[in-house]
């Protein structure tokens, strides 16, 4: 056998496994629960792993990664976590490991509205999982990027525990939902942070993490975001929160939602300055 046919039976054969391995995650992906997790990427690798003849144990698993290679199980992993969606001719990219999840049109002819959007997330599972009110998403041209809600952190976290402070939009089901878990923190504008207080009072000593969204503020003092939302608060709010929460472990935090471009006066950037200002402060002491 010459060296060439040698090169061209090894391709074959490379080919005929890929697809027959992608074939596999087709057809086995929504057998592993829950849906849209790590949880369940991790099950259907342990799976492939026992039925290659290996056992469950860290150094089978560690064996069949490596025989596997990098570049193959992050193109098994990116097929597991995607779905398209022939009648609505729209593709789907939800990859929990992702800060977001990514929808866009199967043919570039097409332009996705919003319920055909909702209708696809309610399709595959995703509903529950990330925001379906509109004023959350973002378009990029003909991608629209959607956040996972808080409640994907609640799946990871240790402690199950989030508080939110001044949620000011979202659809009643996520209202009722963070009602009944009393998730949901009241604050009164221009009074101190009593209800957090409350709320954080069993948590003495233990590490807290901030996630602060500038939209929280309203837009007569921070126009430059992407999801104005009127009816926010003031600095003398924000104060009151870190006077509450500086009696407290804060082990880390991130600001985020901030768009100077949309904010010709500059005044966003300099607000967000002095939140971000503040937290390092409060992670300095």
């Amino acid at each position: 056998m010459s060296s060439m046919e040698q090169i061209s039976r090894t391709s074959i054969q490379a080919k005929a496994f890929e697809f027959a391995l992608m074939e596999l995650i087709y057809s086995k992906r929504d057998s592993f629960q829950p849906l849209w997790s790590v949880d369940s990427w991790v099950k259907f690798l342990i799976w492939l792993t026992l039925n290659c003849g290996l056992s469950g144990d860290k150094e089978s698993l560690e064996l069949f990664a490596q025989a596997m290679g990098s570049p193959l199980t992050s193109r098994m992993r990116k097929i597991f976590f995607e779905r398209a969606l022939e009648d609505l001719s729209v593709h789907v990219m939800a990859d929990p490991a992702e800060a977001q999840v990514l929808i866009m049109p199967i043919t570039i002819d097409k332009e996705i509205d919003d319920n055909d959007i909702v209708q696809a997330l309610q399709t595959i599972g995703l509903s529950e999982k990330v925001s379906l009110s509109s004023a959350a998403w973002e378009r990029h041209d003909s991608i629209v990027s959607i956040p996972w809600n808080v409640k994907r952190c609640l799946e990871i976290l240790p402690s199950k525990k989030i508080f939110q402070i001044g949620i000011r939009s979202g659809t009643k089901s996520e209202f009722l939902e963070m009602n009944n878990t009393k998730r949901l923190i009241k604050h009164t504008y221009g009074e101190n942070a009593k209800y957090l207080e409350e709320a954080l009072k069993n948590f003495k000593g233990k590490p807290i993490y901030l996630t602060f969204d500038l939209d929280w503020f309203d837009p007569s003092v921070m126009p430059g975001t992407g999801t104005p939302e009127p009816g926010g608060y003031f600095w003398g709010d924000f104060a009151a929160i870190i006077d509450v929460i500086k009696s407290h472990n804060l082990i880390g935090a991130d600001v985020v939602e901030l768009s100077p471009k949309l904010d010709n006066s500059g005044i966003s950037s300099i607000l967000a300055a002095k939140v971000i200002r503040s937290l390092i402060m409060l992670l300095d002491k």
